[in-house]
């Protein structure tokens, strides 16, 4: 949080004038989202699931929209469930609580989804859930992609451990991310790496638009742990994303 730092010149890119702060602030988790899209392997006239659209699972939401046939949104959270409608290009939005995804999954992709796009929060217990159901629906030979899978140590997530058809089985692949370079010479290097194109999509209009509306709480005003705690309380249930105003429009 100082005024001036000293940093490698890899590590910086340069913001574009159509590009906001606000969406400035958003680029690290946009570009894990950007980086799972692309290596997911999702491609023109998929049928795709997103089981929990947090920061991860929202980004690549953001890209696959573009360019999918059917896509299925699931998230307890009834805020991210109105930023994905309001951001549009969905077939159907459900609250995995009380609709069950794989049913209403193969409902509208009876051969099963193509890719299946999981999100796991340590404070979310349905996601406990989500990789046992992205198996059960993916298609044969299709591919499940865990964007986010972060919590304790005893979150449950055993890939082989449940009735029916494991990812073995079904010759499912199987993709994790949260670790990753972007800048790849394969596809161009650093122009063309994940950070890069996230920026030039928050640019062209693509990701981040006018209608992600992120809750934005000013730094200045956390006086006390009380202050600290009443924002977190915000989420995920009543805001789909907080990021918090050092400076900046």
């Amino acid at each position: 949080m100082a005024e001036l730092s000293v940093v490698e010149q890899t590590s910086c890119y340069k913001v574009p004038d159509g590009v906001t702060d606000l969406q400035t602030g958003f680029i690290e988790p946009l570009a894990i989202g950007t980086r799972a899209a692309r290596m997911s392997g999702v491609t023109v006239g998929d049928n795709v699931v997103f089981l929990g659209v947090e920061d991860y699972g929202m980004t690549a939401f953001f890209w696959v929209r573009l360019f999918a046939d059917k896509i299925l949104v699931a998230d307890p959270s009834a805020a991210r469930r109105e930023m994905v409608a309001s951001v549009g290009g969905v077939t159907d939005i459900i609250d995995p609580t009380v609709t069950n995804p794989v049913e209403r999954a193969r409902e509208l992709m009876p051969w099963g989804a193509d890719v299946v796009f999981v999100a796991t929060e340590e404070y979310v217990p349905r996601s406990f859930s989500y990789l046992a159901d992205g198996i059960h629906m993916a298609r044969r030979g299709g591919t499940v992609v865990t964007v986010r899978h972060q919590g304790s140590e005893e979150l449950p997530a055993p890939v082989g451990m449940w009735k029916g058809d494991s990812a073995f089985t079904k010759e499912l692949k199987i993709l994790g991310f949260g670790a990753y370079f972007a800048n790849e010479p394969l596809i161009g290097g650093r122009a063309r790496g994940d950070y890069q194109r996230a920026i030039d999509g928050c640019e062209s209009g693509r990701v981040c638009g006018p209608e992600w509306k992120p809750t934005v709480v000013p730094f200045a005003d956390l006086k006390t742990k009380s202050d600290v705690d009443e924002v977190f309380q915000l989420y995920p249930d009543k805001s789909p994303k907080i990021l918090f105003k050092i400076s900046g429009e």
